[in-house]
């Protein structure tokens, strides 16, 4: 009787803070959240298929963009889908115009945080990014590679304190 007691309760306060908190449940990053895990077993990894996240789905660029070229070119079989955040998708879109990659077939552009970017997130076999990506949504699957391009390494600071001892 106390185990149902403790149960309802539970229940009660969890649907009282659903409640409280409805806007924030809704938000883009909860939703895409709640699609990442309500999915993250149910899709195999596709072997063709590499995801690339740069600056938070704000640009083009970096050594991923890098990447993106190599594989482009030395393999033809491979999808790239890069994350934009909406606000920035025109920039990514004229970036590869410039680059003369906006015919390609292969290159695909997801808006961050929807639910095509989370299934490319959960089905993607190389991650690619430049940043701190998605800490409270990525969570790596077994098999897939994460390349992480950021550039600050607490080696800079170490190297630094060796030359000063």
């Amino acid at each position: 009787m106390q185990k149902l007691i403790k149960q309802t309760i539970y229940k009660w306060r969890d649907w009282q803070w659903q409640r409280q908190n409805k806007l924030a449940l809704q938000s883009p990053e909860n939703k895409a959240k709640q699609y990442y895990d309500n999915h993250y077993d149910e899709w195999p990894l596709d072997e063709n298929v590499a995801l690339y996240d740069m600056r938070d789905g704000q640009q083009l660029s970096d050594s991923p963009r890098a990447i993106l070229l190599h594989w482009l070119n030395n393999k033809p079989k491979m999808q790239h889908i890069i994350v934009a955040e909406s606000q920035y998708l025109t920039e990514i879109q004229a970036t590869l115009a410039y680059l003369t990659l906006s015919d390609r077939s292969q290159i695909h552009v997801v808006i961050q945080f929807s639910d095509e970017h989370m299934h490319a997130l959960l089905t993607a076999k190389y991650v690619v990014t430049n940043a701190m990506i998605f800490s409270d949504i990525f969570v790596k699957r077994s098999d897939q590679i994460f390349i992480n391009t950021w550039h600050g390494t607490p080696l800079k600071k170490w190297d630094m304190r060796c030359l000063v001892a």
